[in-house]
């Protein structure tokens, strides 16, 4: 028999266990997501990506809330914010990519705890403001 159609046969039987695995599993990590965003008092699975690209090692309990409500606020400026941030089609331009990277750089300089230095509140608003790029270069979120 034909070694080319073994492999492409043993291909496709790896591909229908993996993705009957797949379904079985997903109900219950849609449950332990949930369970995820309850546990940390967020009101959203944006606020847990935002919340975990912002959170550090060793932050008290209250450094943590300092954190969660800056996740939140972010999304609040961005998405509700006036002036407007978000127009059509920013993530395409120099000039509403600025505007959109200050709206970041200003909601977390004002509600991060002072235990994030200011290289640390760069680093992190520059990798919120990738991640936001990227989402709405792809389509996936905050696109307008």
């Amino acid at each position: 028999m034909n070694t080319r159609l073994l492999d492409t046969e043993h291909f496709q039987e790896t591909i229908w266990n993996s993705s009957k695995k797949c379904l079985i599993l997903a109900p219950s990590l849609a449950v332990a997501y949930q369970r995820v965003i309850e546990q940390h008092n967020l009101t959203s699975e944006d606020e847990l990506e935002l919340y975990d690209l912002l959170k550090k090692d060793d932050l008290t309990r209250a450094e943590e809330q300092r954190v969660k409500l800056a996740a939140r606020g972010l999304i609040i400026r961005l998405l509700e914010g006036h002036p407007k941030v978000l127009v059509q089609e920013w993530w395409k331009h120099g000039q509403t990519q600025a505007t959109v990277k200050q709206a970041i750089e200003e909601v977390l300089n004002e509600d991060l705890p002072d235990s994030y230095d200011r290289l640390t509140c760069k680093e992190k608003c520059g990798k919120m403001f990738e991640r936001v790029v990227g989402f709405a270069a792809n389509g996936r979120r905050w696109v307008t």
